[in-house]
């Protein structure tokens, strides 16, 4: 039996939740994976971008609010989208971003596809 996200000792919980809110259980369950506790850190999640040729704009500012959230992943993820009025960007070096190496970052520290996929496409827009 999967794993319920809404209480592990009460099988069909999960089925009733569901049923109740829709898609909107899905994003719940993401937002828990990202909250998840992991021994790898946010600053060696932004070292790996970098070093795949994404340029972070304001990166001091953006280290410092991931490093006072209580989930690093879901922080990233608001700040990527909606970083840009505190000077947060994230863009392409002049020499390019390594796709696959953006890829094994968000897979490595275990950040939905969803987001990876976004993520890429904001950067392609951005030049």
């Amino acid at each position: 039996m999967p794993f319920c996200v809404v209480c592990p000792c009460q099988p069909g919980l999960e089925a009733s939740v569901k049923s109740r809110v829709g898609g909107a259980y899905e994003q719940f369950r993401q937002e828990i994976k990202m909250g998840s506790l992991s021994s790898e850190s946010f600053d060696q999640f932004l070292d790996s971008l970098k070093c795949a040729g994404v340029e972070i704009s304001n990166e001091d500012e953006l280290r410092e609010r991931l490093a006072e959230a209580q989930r690093w992943r879901f922080a990233f993820a608001t700040l990527a989208a909606n970083g840009r009025p505190l000077g947060i960007r994230f863009q392409d070096r002049a020499g390019g971003v390594n796709e696959s190496g953006i890829h094994e970052a968000f897979a490595r520290f275990r950040l939905p596809e969803a987001l990876q996929s976004s993520f890429s496409a904001s950067l392609r827009a951005g030049h």
